[in-house]
């Protein structure tokens, strides 16, 4: 058909030869009824399709030519709900009767209803097979969606008028629309209200597309991305369609996707083996990586907002099965990753996503980044994106963790030094410290790092030594020799400074710290060197009153003693006490004597104590140090050490005999026992005796009352106050301390030894009378 019909006459033959053409007598195609869509209701679509192809004039055919229908059975999806369709078009009048023989492609002659006909345009009359039937396409019609119009080449408005229902249409394009800088659409409907919807529309060309039969001669093709908008700052991010012209489906993008996709007959989707179909998708990703770019470049509303920030809500996709649309959504996505889009915080120019972190909102402060560097802040995600951040993370942008964190603090304390802390307000400090307390991974590195301030002013690290809170009930005593840190008053009463610090491990200082200080300070003192006299007695002092902080055990610490009538320093395990209780007081008497091997304490520590202090507390020091488990102090010379006879014995026993068996008359009255050593060696200890000659002690007898008059005649040793002291342990030995058998034989044989005028008759009649009654126990000493 070379033209259209000027007259009624010239229709109808075209209408007859179209009939030849098509064959009459053929079989209508068996596959037709098959490819019809399945929704009755989408030969609405075709009728807008046929309606926006028609405005299309042959002198436009090109390679990028592209209709709407390709298969010419669109239309014959009417036949779902209707079996006759009356056709008229200028002098064409004809029908399509599905019951006829191949009535549904081929034109039967009819006059259109003339109650019907409106002059002048095209129509279509359906004898519709049901009310259901008629049900459907009323509310079809009534929920068309404006951006039906969107992609048509030539078709701008669409009137709907049926009962109970009139609905306009309207498309209207801005070319170059200076608030979105590029072409613009809007859609107006206009049925009980006006509503209307408008898009940023980008459009990108194809180019060497692969030659295909369904575009026979075409190698290029128009791509358009489009962007639903209710203003200049607010987006729309609702899924959207994508188009070949009319809409295809719902794939989940949150954008709108045209291009000259290559459909399966029904249009309900794409071809997806197809070639053409792959091309196009891969050029969509460019559009679409273009379209992103302009809503980038646009300018920000007055307050700041605006689609340059808000475009990544466009971003997410619901996801569905098709791959097809799935590989699309993740190749623009890695695409994005690749394009500098965003902004820093530093508001240089544009960065990659991947370049790029995103600080949380409880990570800043006061509307800033808590780190503010400019190398920092160009590594922040610009604020300004905040309400997109989630879906920032489609394309790379990670969120700022607290390891990241800790590195820009230490970053920025290497920058700005302890000036820079010094500058910053409370609140800042309030919030670092919130952020990074109780961040167990991270506590030895923040430990390191020189942020807390003392009382001078200073600031230094929390792993560094004797740094404490200032105490809140204790005088702080301050050992002479160490280097005291207090944090500054202020912070140590800030509850969220405190915690943090504390966390850190700083401590109050209280008297356990002063004690742990102490004794610390006395371990890591270096050979030969040591404190004074007065340090020593202060610091051991401190350590009694606080003893409670030790439970009560007695530190290894150096101590002020005496040895050889010289003041020393003693770390010593084994020291001695002066007992004014232990009599006599042997370590009194000889710890001035040169080379005396006594390590005696210092009589300054009783001096101190005496000095505004009750007496008690110089018994309870005393006890306290001699209940020590780990150190050796004693009121009373060892006589033996690794069993074997001390220093302590050889010295007492050159210096005088008598002070030698005062200590083991000592040792014997604390334990009872002498060691089996010590008995033998004392036996044979040289002594003084009555009469003025030295022999063995073992050799001698107690000059008790008892044996000076039954026994006279005995060696009696010349002990020291005998009335005062109980010597009578000193039987241990074998001293005679009792008138026994021993001490009779021993007292006859004295009796022996002398003349005979001399001798007392009647003496010798008592010893004979003693020795015979005590015969059957001690037969064998006597014997």
């Amino acid at each position: 058909m070379d033209s259209v019909a000027t007259t009624k006459a010239e229709a109808d033959a075209h209408l007859e030869t179209l009939r030849q053409k098509r064959g009459v007598g053929r079989e209508q195609p068996e596959d037709v009824s098959d490819q019809l869509y399945k929704a009755s209701t989408h030969f609405i679509l075709e009728l807008i399709q046929n309606a926006d192809d028609n405005h299309t004039k042959a002198a436009t055919i090109d390679n990028s030519k592209s209709c709407i229908g390709e298969k010419g059975i669109g239309f014959k999806s009417v036949f779902k709900v209707a079996d006759v369709v009356h056709v008229a078009s200028g002098f064409y009048e004809f029908k399509l009767d599905r019951n006829a023989r191949i009535g549904m492609i081929l034109p039967i002659t009819s006059q259109f209803p003339t109650a019907d006909r409106v002059v002048d345009n095209t129509q279509f009359l359906l004898e519709l097979k049901s009310q259901r039937d008629y049900d459907v396409i009323k509310e079809e019609l009534n929920s068309i969606e404006p951006d039906m119009l969107l992609f048509l080449r030539n078709l701008d408005q669409v009137h709907i008028s049926i009962r109970g229902l009139n609905k306009q249409y309207r498309r209207k394009i801005n070319r170059s629309d200076p608030r979105y800088d590029g072409e613009t659409v809007k859609i107006s409907v206009q049925g009980d209200a006006v509503t209307s919807k408008e898009y940023i529309v980008h459009r990108y060309t194809a180019k060497n597309l692969p030659p295909v039969p369904q575009r026979e001669g075409i190698d290029s093709s128009e791509v358009v991305i489009a962007f639903t908008v209710d203003n200049e700052a607010t987006s729309v991010f609702i899924t959207q369609k994508v188009f070949a012209f009319l809409p295809v489906d719902d794939f989940g993008f949150r954008f709108l996707i045209h291009a000259d996709f290559i459909l399966v007959a029904s249009r309900e989707r794409l071809d997806e083996s197809s070639l053409w179909n792959h091309s196009l998708r891969d050029l969509i990703e460019t559009a679409f990586v273009k379209s992103i770019r302009r809503l980038v470049a646009l300018s920000p509303t007055q307050d700041g907002e605006g689609l340059c920030y808000k475009w990544p809500k466009y971003l997410p996709r619901h996801p569905e099965t098709s791959g097809f649309w799935h590989d699309l959504h993740q190749n623009m996505m890695n695409a994005l990753r690749k394009t500098p889009l965003l902004e820093s915080g530093a508001d240089d120019t544009l960065r990659k996503p991947t370049d790029l972190y995103y600080v949380p909102r409880d990570w800043r402060f006061e509307n800033g980044a808590l780190f503010d560097l400019p190398p920092l802040l160009k590594t922040h995600l610009s604020f300004k994106y905040d309400s997109v951040r989630s879906e920032l993370s489609l394309i790379g942008v990670d969120s700022l963790d607290i390891n990241d964190l800790w590195r820009e603090f230490s970053q920025w304390i290497n920058e700005v030094g302890i000036d820079g802390l010094k500058t910053r307000p409370i609140k800042w400090h309030q919030k670092v410290s919130s952020i990074f307390c109780g961040r167990r991974e991270l506590r030895e590195k923040l430990r390191n790092l020189p942020i807390v301030p003392l009382r001078d002013g200073s600031w230094v690290r929390a792993r560094q030594d004797c740094v404490f809170f200032t105490s809140t009930q204790n005088e702080e005593h301050v050992p002479t020799g160490i280097e005291l840190f207090l944090v500054d008053r202020s912070v140590s009463k800030d509850p969220e400074r405190r915690r943090f610090l504390s966390f850190l491990g700083i401590q109050e200082y209280s008297p356990t710290q002063v004690c742990e200080l102490i004794i610390k300070l006395h371990h890591d003192l270096p050979p030969g060197a040591s404190r004074t006299e007065m340090d020593l007695v202060t610091d051991a002092l401190y350590l009694f009153d606080h003893r409670l902080c030790l439970r009560y055990e007695v530190p290894n610490i150096e101590f002020a003693a005496v040895k050889g009538g010289k003041a020393i320093c003693s770390r010593e395990r084994h020291l001695y006490l002066v007992d004014p209780d232990v009599k006599p007081s042997l370590i009194a008497k000889y710890q001035n004597t040169a080379q005396s091997p006594l390590v005696v304490l210092s009589d300054k520590y009783e001096a101190a104590l005496c000095k505004d202090r009750p007496r008690e507390d110089a018994d309870s020091f005393r006890r306290w140090l001699l209940g020590s488990t780990y150190r050796e102090f004693s009121t009373v010379p060892a006589l033996l050490y690794n069993n074997e006879l001390s220093a302590e014995w050889h010295f007492l026993r050159s210096h005088d005999v008598m002070d030698l068996l005062q200590a083991i008359r000592l040792q014997w009255d604390k334990k009872a026992i002498l060691s089996p050593i010590i008995i033998k060696a004392a036996a044979e200890l040289q002594v003084p005796g009555s009469d003025g000659y030295w022999r063995p002690l073992g050799r001698l007898a107690i000059p008790t009352t008892e044996l000076k008059q039954k026994c006279p005649h005995l060696d009696f040793v010349s002990l020291p106050n005998p009335k005062v002291y109980n010597w009578g342990f000193l039987s241990v030995l074998g001293v005679l301390t009792t008138r026994n058998t021993t001490a009779t034989l021993r007292e006859l044989q004295k009796l022996s030894q002398l003349q005979a005028d001399k001798v007392d008759k009647d003496a010798i009649k008592e010893i004979y009378e003693a020795l015979n009654a005590s015969m059957r126990s001690e037969w064998k000493e006597i014997k």
